[in-house]
């Protein structure tokens, strides 16, 4: 069961003790079944420097609440921009990084984003090699101003940044069945592309 409130989504284990989720969730299937991994940003206040996750298990008899991961000595936007590489072995939540064990459902940090900007869009290149962003300063909400290209297994992954476009137009981004990557429009009737999103720029 859920209950939705102006903040947070409130869902229920399997014990029926209340979860606090924010807005964002991803999905990747399980090793070698059809079962698969739901994972959703915990709701956590912005004044503590902890994020989580709730992994919940989907398989053809409904859904079960598996475990709560937690991470200290981090920023918490608490925002939606959670996304799984097509491979589904890393996810990227805001600012950081993380590897993903589709068996177990452990989820590490791999790299942690140390800039000052908030994350509007994020996307995986189709191979799972590359990790776009569209970010902007906070006070510069809702609109972002840059769009990156990274290499999430850079030694450095802020190193790693190629700038592949500047302005204010786009909100989101997300990866079409067609491996292009799409970018809404801010008040616009159509869609932006990364027509090759697997091609690198520059040496990062």
């Amino acid at each position: 069961s859920k209950i939705a409130d102006s903040t947070n989504l409130i869902l229920k284990d399997d014990n029926g003790l209340a979860i606090a989720v924010t807005e964002g969730m991803t999905i990747v299937p399980q090793c070698g079944d059809s079962t698969w991994w739901l994972v959703i940003p915990k709701y956590i206040h912005q004044t503590t420097s902890q994020i989580g996750f709730h992994l919940i298990e989907i398989t053809e008899n409904g859904l079960h609440y598996n475990k709560e991961v937690l991470f200290s000595n981090m920023r918490n936007d608490y925002a939606a921009m959670v996304e799984f590489s097509p491979n589904g072995n890393l996810f990227s939540y805001e600012r950081d990084l993380f590897t993903f064990c589709r068996e177990t459902g452990d989820i590490t940090i791999l790299k942690k984003d140390t800039t000052n900007e908030f994350v509007y869009g994020v996307s995986f290149s189709p191979d799972s090699k590359l990790l776009y962003k569209f970010v902007g300063p906070v006070e510069d909400r809702p609109m972002g101003l840059k769009l990156y290209q990274m290499n999430p297994f850079a030694a450095n992954i802020n190193a790693s940044k190629q700038t592949i476009y500047r302005g204010s137009l786009f909100r989101t981004m997300q990866a079409g069945p067609d491996d292009k990557i799409y970018l809404s429009n801010s008040n616009q009737a159509f869609l932006s592309v990364i027509n090759k999103p697997n091609e690198r720029i520059g040496s990062g």
